[in-house]
């Protein structure tokens, strides 16, 4: 009965770590907070530099084919309204990643617990086993 206890164990063991293994050991193996800073310092980075690309795609538009508006366009008003956007992109998206990546570090280290605690009770499996003479 408890070689059964042992094997089922190990199963569950080595489904964790063909599954999730090595992504929940690489999320765990930093501080939450540092992770999640990380992640999020990544998301408005792409955030910033795709507003950037939009920018000057929409602008080069107006400028081949719309010479008027163009001229319009730069002024000081029209920066601080485009500059008003890219805030309120880099406020929405941050709060969202941030409950994004704080949720996946919590699931990798509640993963993480569940595999120690089955790891510890293989070991107890393996030191109450007495030994077997053939």
């Amino acid at each position: 009965m408890e070689d059964l206890k042992k094997v089922r164990t190990m199963i569950h063991l080595a489904i964790y770590d063909k599954r999730y293994g090595e992504k929940d050991r690489r999320i765990v193996s930093h501080y939450r907070h540092g992770y999640v800073s990380k992640k999020n310092m990544s998301v408005r980075a792409g955030i910033i530099l795709g507003f950037l690309i939009w920018e000057c795609v929409k602008l080069l538009y107006y400028m081949m084919f719309m010479d008027s508006v163009f001229l319009s366009m730069l002024t000081k008003e029209y920066a601080i309204k485009e500059a008003v956007k890219l805030i309120l992109l880099l406020v929405v998206f941050s709060v969202f990643s941030t409950v994004k990546y704080k949720r996946q570090y919590d699931t990798a280290q509640k993963r993480t617990d569940e595999y120690e605690r089955r790891f510890d009770k293989l070991c107890q499996y393996e030191d109450n086993t007495p030994e077997r003479t053939v």
